[in-house]
Parts: structure tokens; C-alpha cells; sequence
């Protein structure tokens, strides 16, 4: 039962990132990159799969700090 629950977390990992090179705003990317990327973290340490905890951490982290500054920019573009 459990390996069927975290099959699906890999395959819904998959989904958003997938779905992320679809998006045309950068923060839509980015935020479907980063729900993509915690779910195949969560996989990963399901599994064992210890590369693909810190891919997905790294690309978490890197997705985050990127988001802030397009945050960042668009309010400064606002002001």
C-alpha cells in the first residue's frame, strides 16, 4: 500500500514539473516547479533515493530565492 501511495507522489512530481515548462509567467513556472520539486523530495526519502532528495532540494531552493526577486521587481516596477 505504501509503494502505491508513493508511486502516485512520483507520478503527481512529474505532473508539475511537466506542467511547469507549459506555463508562460515565470512565477507560475517557478511555483509549479517548486510543488514539483517538494513532492520528489518526499519521494525520494520515500524510496531512498537520496540524489534525487538533493536535486530536488537544490531546485526547490534555487525556484524560491528566484520567485522573491521577481516579487522584488515587480513591486519596485509598481512603485
Amino acid at each position: 500500500m505504501m509503494m502505491q501511495w508513493m508511486e502516485a507522489v512520483g507520478y503527481l512530481a512529474t505532473a508539475l514539473v511537466a506542467g511547469s515548462s507549459l506555463a508562460r509567467s515565470m512565477i507560475i513556472l517557478r511555483t509549479l516547479s517548486v510543488a514539483g520539486s517538494s513532492m520528489f523530495v518526499l519521494y525520494g526519502l520515500a524510496t531512498q533515493t537520496y540524489p534525487i532528495v538533493l536535486l530536488n532540494l537544490f531546485t526547490c531552493v534555487v525556484n524560491v530565492v528566484q520567485i522573491f526577486f521577481l516579487l522584488r521587481r515587480d513591486e519596485k516596477v509598481r512603485a
